[in-house]
């Protein structure tokens, strides 16, 4: 099937390969394009969040990823006020989400391990990634199992635990108040 985007649009990383893998890598292998596809899979969002969530992403960065994701039919601009625009996918966007679901899988298999010096943690993110893990891999508890996650000493809110119940899938759950780390014995 033709693709009706513009060869300019596209990545300047080209494989000459007659493959739909390289050309799929063409579209969305650049550094951070994924990552941005990665945040929008949760909703719409404003350059200002996907900014704060990408931190080592520069303005200029975020913004010529944007428009290349734009141009490829990913991303599209929302004006929602004189100067409110939010991001979001396209359905050929949200199409990625069982890729990035296989490709989160794979990585929390292989490639995980311990947080590297510098590396930024998103608690939120590191709960939808074991949620996703977890119902992608099918994973059903024989009873209702609650998690709180806990990073160093303090249980991190608002996204601290996660619920199994044996019969639907994964969820995250939002607390009322603040969760705290349980007693440690001994």
């Amino acid at each position: 099937m033709p693709s009706t985007v513009s060869r300019r649009s596209r990545s300047t990383r080209r494989y000459q390969h007659f493959c739909p893998a390289a050309r799929a890598l063409e579209t969305i292998g650049e550094r951070w394009s994924l990552l941005i596809v990665r945040d929008l899979l949760a909703g719409p969002r404003r350059f200002s969040d996907l900014r704060r969530s990408l931190t080592a992403i520069t303005p200029k960065w975020l913004s010529a990823r944007l428009r290349t994701l734009e141009a490829d039919g990913i991303v599209t601009r929302d004006v929602t006020g004189e100067r409110e625009v939010r991001y979001r996918l396209t359905p050929k966007g949200e199409a990625l989400e069982p890729v990035f679901d296989a490709l989160l899988v794979w990585g929390m298999d292989y490639a995980l391990g311990s947080p590297r010096h510098g590396e930024a943690i998103h608690p939120g993110r590191a709960i939808d990634a074991t949620v996703r893990y977890l119902n992608r891999r099918r994973v059903r508890a024989a009873r209702r199992v609650v998690w709180v996650i806990l990073f160093g000493r303090i249980a991190v809110t608002p996204f601290a635990s996660m619920e199994l119940d044996g019969r639907d899938s994964a969820e995250r759950h939002q607390p009322t108040s603040p969760c705290r780390p349980p007693r440690r014995s001994g």
